[in-house]
């Protein structure tokens, strides 16, 4: 009788990636008949919590715009706006035990000004990355059965687990700040690395300040610091030869001006709240049953082949973006004042051997000024293309990114141009999708007619390993090999092989 054993395969597959598009708004305080003309709008989108039920992802969120305009008297003003909104993602992959990745991004934003109020709207992109972890039955081998062994790897994914980091800055300027007109805070990740019960994520915090200076010109001047962070995000599991991948989020940053008049300085004080979600990866090295046979009855063999799906390490890189954009036409006596509004959009990517090609294109606004001393604002696109070292390990891979834009500036080139150059950071996350293939049942068929002499001899074909030449021969593999002491296998063809038999 066949007794067959199994081995449990824990691994992941990415089911499905859901794109959806939404429209919102917040409508201001401030009336529209107090606007000459609007500078610069800036959404800033947050996802508070994420629900997973059958068929579908329910969501909850809130969106704070920033809005820079100049008043009937010409005077640069700023608004804030917010709305808090909720919505669904139906799909009928969306089940209750599969994990749900939600980033949110923002598409396009305008404001309106025909109503009574200013009012704000923003298209914002929800992508949604649904995985979820399988188990299944692998045979590894059994009583009275003869197996060739494969060795498989599988990654065990052993949960998300979620962090918390706030950065507190505070600096002096040596002059007067009226207003903050528009402050932007980009996290990125450097490293990831395991330690012992916790998820060690390192990176830096791009902080942008445009700021109005208390001057009767009222200059505006753009500050950038890079605040470092390392932070901990506990997971008991967790151990240092272990995988870890970690995500950073950013929540609305905190900026309070005060002004010392005596002495005509500012200190300027920044909060930065970030949420980071992190995961541990085990990697599990099983041994299964590739082939097999039974000296004493047929086997129906059942084997499958299923795809599964593996995170790898994380890479960071940063580097410097130069170009000229088209700005229509601009008088002759317009000057940059600042650049503001940083974002990057990656486009599309493409793999050739071990380099990884990155399209995508870094916008921002320009703050200008006239010979008339008349602000206004012009928009900025430069397309980019990256080139960065990837593995080439031969399986089907896939790329998530994350790319910040960091001091950027501007300057007037000719009157329908305008050069900008900046800093871009990319954080590529790849995975790769690879295939298991195992038995992943037997069953005992009919009993195999037995030989009836007791010694027989075979002559081998060229190329004919020790299990195969066992199981076409229907006998012991160890036996084999023991009686037949000179093989050198694989076989070259013609050996003379002796198969001994015990009769019954």
């Amino acid at each position: 009788m066949v007794e067959p054993v199994y081995e449990k395969l824990n691994y992941c597959q990415k089911i499905a990636q859901i794109r959806e598009q939404v429209t919102l708004s917040a409508k201001s305080g401030v009336s529209c008949q107090e606007i000459d003309s609007v500078l610069s709008v800036s959404p800033f989108v947050v996802i508070d919590s994420v629900e997973t039920l059958q068929g579908k992802i329910k969501y909850v969120g809130r969106i704070n715009f920033f809005v820079c305009y100049l008043d009937k008297q010409n005077a640069i003003k700023k608004c804030e706006c917010a709305s808090e909104f909720n919505g669904q993602i139906s799909n009928d992959l969306i089940l209750e035990d599969v994990k749900v990745s939600l980033v949110s991004s923002v598409e396009k934003s305008s404001v309106e000004l025909n109503g009574a109020l200013l009012t704000a709207s923003a298209i914002i992109s929800l992508d949604a990355s649904l995985t979820k972890q399988f188990e299944q039955s692998a045979l590894s081998g059994g009583q009275n059965l003869f197996v060739q062994e494969r060795e498989i790897e599988i990654e065990k994914a052993l949960g998300t687990r979620l962090g918390a980091c706030v950065l507190e800055e505070k600096f002096e300027l040596s002059y007067s700040v009226e207003e903050v007109m528009f402050h932007q805070a980009n996290a990125v990740i450097s490293s990831v690395q395991s330690g012992v019960g916790c998820i060690i994520v390192e990176g830096q915090v791009l902080l942008s300040l445009v700021l109005l200076q208390k001057t009767e010109k009222k200059d505006i001047i753009k500050v950038c610091k890079s605040l470092p962070f390392r932070t901990e995000i506990e997971c008991e599991e967790c151990m240092p030869n272990l995988k870890s991948v970690a995500f950073v989020r950013e929540k609305p940053i905190k900026t309070d001006i005060e002004v010392d008049e005596n002495t005509n300085t500012s200190i300027v004080s920044v909060s930065v709240s970030l949420s980071l979600e992190g995961q541990t990866y085990l990697n599990q090295t099983v041994m299964v049953a590739e082939d097999l046979f039974c000296t004493t009855h047929q086997l129906d063999i059942e084997r499958e082949s299923i795809e599964d799906f593996r995170v790898k390490q994380l890479s960071s890189t940063n580097f410097m973006l130069n170009g000229r954009c088209g700005v229509g036409e601009l008088a002759p006596s317009t000057n940059v004042l600042a650049t503001a509004q940083e974002n990057v959009i990656v486009l599309s990517h493409a793999v050739q051997g071990d380099k990884l090609t990155v399209n995508g294109v870094c916008t921002a606004v320009a703050y200008l000024i006239d010979g008339d001393g008349l602000v206004f604002s012009r928009r900025l696109e430069l397309p980019f293309e990256k080139t960065i070292d990837t593995v080439d390990d031969g399986l089907g891979r896939d790329f998530t990114f994350t790319a910040k834009a960091f001091r950027t500036s501007a300057k007037i080139i000719s009157l329908t141009e305008i050069e900008m150059e900046g800093e871009i950071f990319l954080t590529v996350y790849p995975s790769v999708k690879g295939r298991l293939e195992f038995i992943s049942a037997i069953a005992e068929g009919q009993e195999k007619e037995q030989k009836k002499s007791a010694i027989s001899v075979y002559i081998s074909q060229g190329g004919e390993q020790l299990f195969s030449l066992a199981k076409s021969l229907n006998v012991c593999p160890e036996e084999l090999a023991r009686t037949n002491e000179d093989l050198n296998f694989p076989l070259d063809g013609n050996e003379r092989i002796v198969i001994y038999r015990q009769m019954q």
